[in-house]
């Protein structure tokens, strides 16, 4: 659709922007290839020209493409721009669903915190949680009459918000953020849906309720996988490791992959990914790539996942066929 409209749409600068910011977010979510372009193109846009209150999608599409690559402080950071934005044209309407993405990095930055035992920045991470989500009810407290459909979406907002504040403090559940991926599903929001229920499968660590999340992993899978939402669907590996659950690698058919996709694929994944190919060890990538063994680890796994495959080997022949690495 993009590429059509590209060919086809006015070429001002205002379409151009509207394409770009709205394009963002399904890019990122399915790890394409080309929304690292994508995200460039409209933040020079948005900087080149007075900023209104659609620009907020593009940040918020930044704030989960950090997310996902673990960049959580630039999040943060992105949160915050965009609510400064908001504050100077007063776009009380669009507050939600930035706060909703904006929640998300805190919570990891509190965690990150709290593992280390810094009181300082955890403390200030839910501080800046809270206010957030204050500033969830105050921006729908000025909305005049909003439409039952409207007001169903801001409720599964402020719900995943909350929801994270839990996950900041090590105290959310797998029935809370079921409740949440029951909102979002029930106005058909598949793509937050499976996100919350990936938090659910996360919530193992001592509750003893391994079904349940083995269950909402599953099932969050199922979605990912026929949205294509591929940087998702590496987070769910990671879990599915843990629960040692096997997950279907096919449920992403080859022909949802076009021919020259790079899979999602970050630069130090390609690096890895030569390597593999080469036939080397994850002992060898980590002394070539100056990496801890562990990593170089964790970077096969995330390949095999995004890639589909269950070995090095097909790994590799996939690199090969798709153009990802080059052949000597």
């Amino acid at each position: 659709m993009l590429a059509a409209a590209d060919r086809s749409a006015d070429p001002s600068v205002g379409t151009e922007a509207y394409r770009a910011e709205y394009a963002l977010g399904f890019l990122v979510s399915s790890g394409a290839p080309d929304a690292a372009a994508a995200w460039r193109k409209a933040h020079q846009m948005r900087s080149e020209h007075p900023s209104n209150a659609t620009s907020t999608p593009t940040l918020t599409a930044a704030i989960e493409a950090a997310c996902f690559e673990e960049r959580f402080d630039e999040a943060v950071e992105l949160a915050e721009e965009g609510l400064e934005l908001l504050r100077k044209i007063d776009g009380f309407n669009r507050v939600d669903d930035l706060a909703r993405a904006a929640s998300r990095p805190l919570a990891d930055v509190g965690r990150r915190a709290a593992m280390a035992n810094d009181d300082d920045a955890f403390v200030a991470a839910r501080g800046r949680l809270d206010s957030l989500i204050a500033l969830m009810r105050v921006s729908r407290a000025r909305m005049a009459h909003p439409s039952e459909a409207l007001n169903a979406v801001f409720d599964a907002q402020e719900a995943q918000a909350q929801m994270e504040r839990r996950r900041l403090d090590g105290d959310a559940t797998i029935e809370g953020w079921r409740a949440v991926a029951a909102r979002w599903h029930a106005i058909s929001y598949p793509y937050l849906e499976a996100y919350t229920l990936w938090r659910a499968a996360q919530v193992t660590d001592g509750s003893g309720e391994r079904r349940a999340a083995v269950d909402a992993l599953k099932e969050a899978h199922a979605i990912a996988a026929r949205l294509g939402a591929r940087p998702l669907m590496t987070q769910l590996d990671v879990v599915a490791r843990k629960l040692r659950v096997r997950l279907d690698a096919r449920a992403v058919s080859e022909a949802s992959v076009p021919a020259g996709t790079d899979f999602g694929l970050t630069s130090r994944e390609r690096e890895v990914l030569s390597l593999v190919g080469a036939g080397r060890t994850n002992r060898q990538i980590a002394e070539e790539l100056f990496i801890s063994e562990s990593t170089a680890g964790v970077h096969v796994s995330h390949i095999l996942s995004k890639l589909g495959v269950s070995s090095r080997t097909q790994a590799a022949s996939v690199a090969i066929s798709q153009g990802l690495v080059e052949v000597s």
